[in-house]
């Protein structure tokens, strides 16, 4: 990898100042992503500690709109509710909702080949992502939490 690179990379790692680590969003950040994920619920308890801890770094209005995903009820959480209560059939919302989980799955797997071909071929030594988190174990748990999610809707669509 040449030096250029190498250090076009570089600003992207966390960094220390006065003894406090500092990460920066990266594109699997984007706050459109972080607001979709929450929004349709596929989020799990360790990426909302992920999402509280990227929120400093992201523009004050995609922080708005993320603090006030988080503090709403999830379209998942709705659907299975009101599916599950019997308050109305909610099969074409679920059926919709897991094609949005597939998009997103589509998403990062690509981000996941992308980041094996372009960074990891160049210097297999690299194991930490431009947002700062160690981009093998980070990438696999963000399609994992989405495959959950988009599983637990289709079962419940499809009466499991």
């Amino acid at each position: 990898m040449s030096k250029f690179i190498r250090g076009l990379m570089s600003y992207f790692f966390p960094i220390e100042i006065d003894g406090q680590l500092y990460n920066a969003p990266s594109g699997v950040h984007i706050a459109n992503i972080i607001i979709l994920d929450v929004v349709s619920g596929c989020t799990d308890a360790p990426y909302y500690e992920t999402v509280k801890e990227l929120l400093p770094y992201l523009e004050p209005g995609d922080q708005l709109k993320i603090n006030h995903a988080m503090s709403s009820v999830s379209l998942k959480d709705r659907y299975l509710e009101d599916y599950k209560a019997n308050i109305r059939d909610t099969t074409k919302e679920l059926t919709l909702l897991a094609e949005i989980y597939q998009g997103l799955l589509n998403f990062r797997n690509v981000h996941q080949g992308l980041v094996t071909r372009y960074i990891r071929k160049q210097d297999p030594s690299v194991t930490i992502g431009t947002g700062g988190f160690p981009f093998d174990t980070f990438l696999q748990e963000r399609i994992d939490m989405v495959k959950s999610s988009r599983d637990s809707v289709r079962k419940r669509y499809e009466g499991q």
